[in-house]
């Protein structure tokens, strides 16, 4: 078992698989031949917010994401979930497929109702998305958070699939153990598949050379479970 310094708290809940928070509309079908790879999100002074790319297409490494602010001020970017100064920036974030309801929202008018949103929608063509949702058949999910007690190691790769599964206990040889997300997202989640649906979701770190789950969710019936847990 990895050496681990870190606090560990379970947490378990009732029907936590019923349904994920939307992901906005689902993406349509029919892919605009000039549908650009860099989303263009524009901020006016006056905290109006204008969509200058009303489709995206997701890359290997997520979803691209420019944002030009004439605000005097911060502003949180809704929808996207990410928060920007004055001037120009770019994001590669880890959205999913489907419509993504944005708006600029200066920090002077959070104690305000949010503004109205416009709709930007990834479109993912190719399949590169990969759901990390968890898919449980009833009864409860157990979850976690490791609370470090040092940040991980530097440049850490991300967890090989194979040692993924050998810090799990409970797979069946028919499980998959696989990345989520983008192939190209330098950190991602690990998910166990059972039968065609997603049964685990968990994060690895790196502490001293050593792996250990830094924080994750079970479909707690299925019987898996992490190492030292």
């Amino acid at each position: 078992m990895p050496r681990r310094s870190a606090l560990l708290v379970l947490v378990t809940a009732l029907a936590g698989c019923a349904d994920p928070a939307p992901a906005g509309d689902a993406p349509s079908s029919a892919v605009p031949s000039d549908a650009p790879a860099l989303a263009v999100i524009e901020c006016g002074a006056d905290g109006s917010t204008t969509i200058r790319t009303p489709e995206v297409l997701a890359q290997p490494d997520g979803v691209h994401v420019r944002v030009v602010s004439h605000l005097d001020e911060p502003a949180s970017i809704n929808g996207w979930g990410f928060d920007v100064d004055a001037g120009t920036s770019r994001w590669t974030l880890e959205s999913r497929p489907g419509v993504v309801q944005t708006a600029c929202w200066p920090f002077s008018d959070h104690g305000k109702p949010e503004p109205a949103t416009q709709p930007i929608e990834v479109m993912d063509p190719a399949g590169l998305f990969v759901d990390g949702e968890l898919d449980c058949e009833g009864g409860m999910t157990m979850g976690w958070t490791a609370d470090y007690a040092s940040p991980p190691d530097e440049d850490a790769p991300p967890i090989a699939p194979e040692e993924a599964r050998s810090q799990l206990r409970g797979l069946r040889s028919s499980d998959e153990v696989r990345y989520a997300g983008y192939p190209e997202d330098p950190d991602p989640s690990v998910i166990v598949v059972r039968d065609g649906r997603v049964i685990a979701a968990i994060g690895f770190a790196r502490h001293d050379g050593a792996w250990s789950a830094g924080g994750g969710q079970i479909c707690d019936a299925e019987g898996v479970r992490v190492a030292g847990l």
